[in-house]
């Protein structure tokens, strides 16, 4: 498992500016020898909450309220939505031999919210 802050790559999707590492190639360049023994990279403070793939690792990224709040209420405000403080999310993880499973979970949200 990797635990970052940033994304190592851009997803073009962060309410108008992307915070990654800052060499994406070299940081692969880093990372590659330890290629196999990299199970799965977690990243925090990413506006959306997503599930990707880099160099064939699986990525999930959760949203950080600090980020989040600022770019998503800008973007919105942009748009003529509003001023509304977006969902901040936490992770529960669980890794066994055959499986590592992500339980994500918003607070904070209007949306409907389902017990993890």
């Amino acid at each position: 498992m990797l635990f970052m802050h940033h994304l190592p790559f851009a997803i073009g999707a962060s309410g108008g500016k992307d915070q990654q590492v800052a060499d994406e190639d070299a940081f692969w360049r880093l990372l590659e020898p330890y290629h196999q023994r990299i199970r799965h990279v977690f990243v925090g403070d990413a506006l959306p909450v997503t599930a990707d793939s880099w160099h064939g690792l699986a990525v999930t990224s959760m949203r950080g309220y600090a980020l989040g709040a600022h770019s998503a209420t800008r973007a919105m405000d942009q748009l003529g939505h509003g001023h509304q403080t977006p969902a901040t999310t936490y992770g529960v993880v669980t890794v066994n031999a055959e499986q590592t499973m992500v339980h994500m979970q918003s607070f904070m949200a209007r949306e409907m919210r389902f017990a993890v």
